[in-house]
């Protein structure tokens, strides 16, 4: 062999060295493993191997004597995201998204992949990115083009992303009702900018009491308490009426007082959800109110108690506890 058949060589050597490099093939890597396909050590194996192949397929294309002129078909790229599929509710992600871009090329090889977010600048394709940031409509656009100049189709892939949980704020306002129950009105404000509320829940003691669907961003509960109260009336009376609901009398001289005021031990908690199935929740343990029945002297005035005493209560005299509230004296 004659040297100019060795300078041959060399120069043909050191342009395949050179091809080589451009190529741009980018194994699938993956911040979370999620199977053995999206393990490191699986990804790492995947890029040397389709390196590997890339170069082989280059190095048969010249050694056939073909030329980057005889190269008329573009690569092809592939998108993958992780996770591979929404991971919320309704076809929303609700966390962040990691892309690959897989580019290959049967003969001369892949030279660059290029891609674009959400109308952003277009940038070269290094190394898989993430998507953090909430959208309704995420857009990744990209295409490669191989060392021949052939250039692929633009390609792109759409998907919504809400990663944020819903705010909500919760209050509450007792009116005194029947005998010695409160209702209790809660007013529920929950709001949420991307993918909109879907509803409000209700539990009562750890139990689903009610359920409000719809946008908001105003939800309201109701629930009805009962007080365990009992007061001692002590004193003089006139004008006394009996009826199954409750005792009715005029008083001279009459002196309550409350042995207890009690509400049942309790915890509400309200949950709410946006429409990816992001969720917030506020609790309310032992909601309070005003004291049912007041203490104190009851001079020459109508006084009504509930049906429901132990003592005497006789026509001009009065000795007994009572179970309830003065309805009428608040």
């Amino acid at each position: 062999m004659n040297k100019y058949h060795l300078i041959g060589v060399s120069i043909c050597a050191v342009v395949l060295l050179v091809l080589g490099s451009l190529s741009n093939v980018v194994g699938y890597q993956s911040d979370k493993s999620m199977t053995t396909y999206d393990s490191p050590l699986f990804q790492l194996r995947l890029q040397n191997r389709l390196n590997h192949n890339q170069c082989r397929i280059k190095t048969q294309y010249f050694e056939r004597g073909m030329g980057l002129g005889d190269d008329a078909i573009p690569p092809t790229t592939i998108c993958f995201l992780n996770p591979p599929e929404p991971n919320g509710e309704n076809g929303w992600y609700i966390s962040k998204i990691t892309v690959t871009l897989i580019a290959t090329d049967d003969n001369s090889g892949v030279n660059i992949t290029n891609y674009q977010v959400d109308g952003g600048a277009w940038q070269i394709y290094l190394q898989p990115f993430n998507i953090t940031t909430d959208s309704r409509n995420h857009t990744v656009q990209y295409f490669s083009v191989d060392n021949a100049g052939n250039r692929e189709p633009t390609k792109s892939v759409t998907f919504a992303l809400d990663a944020t949980k819903p705010r909500m704020s919760v209050e509450f306002t007792a009116t005194k009702k029947y005998w010695n129950g409160y209702v209790y009105d809660y007013y529920v404000e929950a709001h949420d900018e991307t993918s909109g509320m879907n509803r409000t829940e209700f539990y009562f003691n750890g139990h689903l009491q009610d359920a409000i669907f719809g946008p908001g961003p105003n939800y309201k509960y109701q629930y009805l308490f009962y007080l365990t109260d009992r007061c001692n009336v002590n004193g003089f009376i006139r004008n006394r009426e009996i009826t199954e609901s409750y005792v009715k009398f005029y008083s001279l001289v009459v002196f309550i007082s409350v042995i207890s005021t009690m509400l049942p031990q309790i915890t509400q908690v309200f949950f709410a959800y946006d429409n990816a199935g992001n969720w917030e929740f506020k609790d309310i343990e032992n909601p309070t109110c005003r004291l049912s029945v007041k203490p104190g002297l009851y001079l020459f005035q109508n006084v009504t108690l509930p049906n429901d005493y132990t003592g005497y209560l006789g026509r001009f005299r009065v000795r007994a506890t009572f179970y309830g509230t003065i309805e009428e004296n608040q």
